[in-house]
């Protein structure tokens, strides 16, 4: 049977999360990936006929409110129950999912109830606006935090088209997609000179920004997470949704 998950990422409807939380998962190359609430959690994962075996599943650990990590625990304990799933397509009628354009559902089961169920993100889901929070620096083998002390920096992805502010300069380039992987560039920018900024200063760090994202081959988006991967699968800018004005 085809792996119907394999490039696939979904958002946790039922039991829905609390409010402002996302539980996002990802399958890609054998390996399941997301957030489970408050934490990130990985695992492998192999799928025969509609049996998914979920491998042990590894978190961070990283607190949150009292309600989130009670919400995060029943979430991990339920897949660690998954034996099984189904997915419904939007042009499919199976069970109670019916075909009302609706994203497609991916519900996970073990061998009595429903556990969990999904819908799948769109394809289109990095379209809008995004605030940069960490850059890759190839000299130092590091994800280093965003200083905004000369304010925040930005991508926005428009079809074909990137553009942004670097933290000194804006820039804008284009995008083209082939077979799942991305090419962005060469990027175009004004030339101002800012101050500022200690260890990297505000001009190192918009050198770094542009650099990552020429350097972009994949996007990764889970739910309000985006992130811009190398050719080596590594970081090279990791985004969240800006509040101010989304595109859906």
């Amino acid at each position: 049977m085809r792996d119907q998950l394999e490039g696939t990422t979904w958002l946790l409807t039922d039991p829905a999360p609390p409010h402002g939380i996302e539980v996002v998962a990802s399958f890609a190359d054998g390996n399941v990936t997301g957030t489970s609430g408050c934490n990130r959690f990985r695992g492998t994962y192999t799928v025969e006929a509609e049996q998914l075996v979920l491998g042990p599943l590894m978190t961070t650990q990283m607190a949150a409110e009292p309600h989130v990590m009670a919400f995060e625990r029943e979430v991990l304990d339920r897949l660690a129950k998954v034996t099984g799933f189904t997915v419904a397509s939007p042009d499919m009628r199976m069970n109670e999912f019916d075909s009302d354009g609706s994203p497609a559902a991916m519900v996970l089961t073990d061998d009595h109830s429903i556990l969990l169920v999904f819908h799948e993100q769109a394809d289109d889901g990095h379209i809008g606006d995004w605030t940069v929070t960490g850059i890759h620096y190839p000299d130092r083998q590091a994800i280093i935090s965003v200083d905004e002390s000369n304010g925040a920096l930005t991508v926005t992805f428009e079809g074909d088209r990137v553009h942004g502010q670097s933290g000194c300069n804006s820039f804008a380039g284009h995008l083209t997609f082939d077979q799942g992987s991305v090419n962005i560039g060469p990027l175009m920018g004004t030339r101002k000179f800012c101050e500022g900024g200690d260890n990297p200063t505000i001009m190192e760090q918009e050198a770094a920004l542009l650099q990552a994202i020429e350097h972009t081959v994949a996007l990764r988006l889970e739910g309000d997470r985006l992130t811009m991967a190398r050719a080596d699968g590594g970081i090279s800018v990791s985004l969240s949704r800006s509040p101010a004005r989304t595109h859906r």
